[in-house]
């Protein structure tokens, strides 16, 4: 996919320059042959391949929520109608206070319960009327109610997916492996979903897997590969998300 002569978001340059710390930590691995002579270089070698798994997942996992939370802020900056606004986003902008309100209404029926239920949906009522009509201008969308509080981590193709689908955009990741070009595009969800697998192995095992500077070289390319046909793909999807007058969201203004 060429990409050279389009614009990229926010959330892409932060995650260059953090890749580029990671590029910098591997070179100060100890050469393959060092390793070979030396337990204590091949230990320090493992830690930082370690560690470059764990930074660069973490890294794809803020430059989702990152890139999710500048499309809504895209979409909040038209203030648009609130018909045209992708339904999970709407939804989910009130789950979380109706799972609240659906757990008292569980409880028994006492004085005291009854009084809180009153209280959550009269609450419920004046902050979230405004999902009762369609045809109002609505520009407060949150991204708290995607990302906040650990609700999208560990970032494997399948929660990248997941996650885009509220803004009504299906298939993210496939899409842009179908955009690819080279022979080896598969190999882009393969990897990319290897390193989420090691990262977790890692982080809650203490590693044992084996991690090789050249998996990290190959994780460090094809997240990349992958982060760019997303900030891509995202930033046409959202300026096709129906407005009033036909107008479209930039999320690269």
């Amino acid at each position: 996919m060429e990409t050279s002569n389009l614009h990229h978001s926010r959330a892409f340059t932060e995650y260059l320059n953090n890749r580029q710390s990671i590029i910098d930590m591997l070179k100060s691995a100890p050469p393959n042959a060092d390793q070979l002579l030396s337990g204590k270089k091949r230990n320090l070698a493992n830690v930082i391949y370690y560690s470059c798994v764990v930074l660069l997942s973490s890294y794809l996992e803020r430059y989702v929520e990152s890139l999710t939370v500048e499309a809504i802020d895209a979409i909040n900056n038209e203030n648009p109608l609130l018909k045209t606004i992708p339904e999970l986003l709407r939804v989910v902008q009130v789950k979380e206070m109706l799972s609240d309100l659906s757990m008292v209404l569980q409880k028994d029926m006492t004085k005291d319960n009854v009084s809180r239920m009153i209280r959550k949906s009269q609450s419920l009522l004046k902050d979230y009327g405004w999902f009762l009509d369609d045809l109002q201008p609505f520009g407060k969308l949150k991204g708290e109610p995607l990302i906040g509080d650990n609700r999208f981590s560990n970032p494997s193709p399948e929660k990248i997916d997941a996650l885009f689908r509220h803004l009504g955009i299906r298939s993210v990741v496939g899409r842009v492996i179908g955009l690819e070009t080279k022979s080896d595009r598969v190999a882009v969800r393969d990897k990319v979903k290897e390193m989420i697998d090691k990262r977790n192995n890692i982080a809650h095992t203490g590693g044992t897997v084996t991690v090789t500077g050249q998996d990290v070289a190959a994780y460090l390319l094809y997240s990349r590969r992958l982060v760019r046909g997303i900030d891509t793909l995202i930033g046409h999807e959202v300026k096709k998300l129906p407005v009033e007058h036909g107008l479209g969201y930039d999320i690269y203004q």
